[in-house]
């Protein structure tokens, strides 16, 4: 859906009450797929920190940035969920 609202000129220009745009929604909401979209339209994001305190890790928006940057066709969830296991085991030792 978001490549056809793009080859027909969505306006990327919109923003939310908060001053998010698309690129940033997704990145905040971790869909990787419509950041891609974006990504790939030439629509710029912002630095990893102004994403920081907005999703419930911070490594989901560093997960994020790898995965945009390296042109892959999905997010590699095992990598993801290994952090997060990583994560729990070092809180509960």
């Amino acid at each position: 859906m978001i490549d056809l609202l793009l080859v027909n000129k969505a306006d990327t220009t919109l923003v939310d009450k908060d001053g998010w745009n698309a690129m940033d929604l997704a990145i905040i909401r971790i869909n990787f797929k419509a950041a891609k979209a974006l990504y790939k339209y030439g629509m710029p994001r912002r630095e990893k920190e102004e994403y920081e305190g907005k999703t419930w890790r911070k490594y989901d928006i560093d997960l994020m940035f790898e995965s945009i940057d390296a042109d892959v066709e999905d997010v590699p969830y095992k990598q993801f969920f290994e952090k997060i296991r990583r994560e729990r085991a070092e809180w509960l030792a």
